[in-house]
């Protein structure tokens, strides 16, 4: 969806519900579920963050059909993970974010550790 702020990057939302708003006649609009980028939630990205992670949130809104600038998918962290190649408008959630509170549910990350040698990488590129 898109930002008020031509200089900042789009917003991604799941809409939830389409209809035609009886009091402005002939206009759609969508009620849709946030999606947050880590710079938007309280304490900002961390290290373990992808590139491509956004939270889905508790927080729902109702949109002018107008904003919306067109669609992406968001996966699962495992979904993500299978992906062959990962596109421009591909991204993944492993947390839900309670936009109220400024916490994060499930609080923690599961993190598998591998050796760099048994997945064939030296320990500049696991850096």
């Amino acid at each position: 969806m898109r930002s008020p702020d031509e200089s900042k990057p789009s917003y991604i939302a799941k809409v939830v519900e389409i209809y035609e708003n009886n009091i402005i006649h002939h206009h759609v609009t969508v009620r849709v579920q946030w999606y947050y980028w880590p710079e938007e939630v309280v304490g900002g990205r961390r290290k373990f963050h992808g590139v491509k992670e956004v939270f889905i949130s508790d927080h729902f809104d109702v949109q002018s059909v107008d904003t919306i600038e067109g669609t992406c998918r968001v996966y699962g962290f495992k979904g993500y993970t299978k992906l062959d190649r990962v596109g421009d408008d591909e991204y993944f959630c492993r947390f839900e974010y309670a936009s109220g509170k400024g916490e994060f549910i499930p609080d923690s990350v599961v993190i598998d550790w591998f050796h760099p040698a048994c997945i064939d990488m030296n320990v500049d590129e696991a850096k």
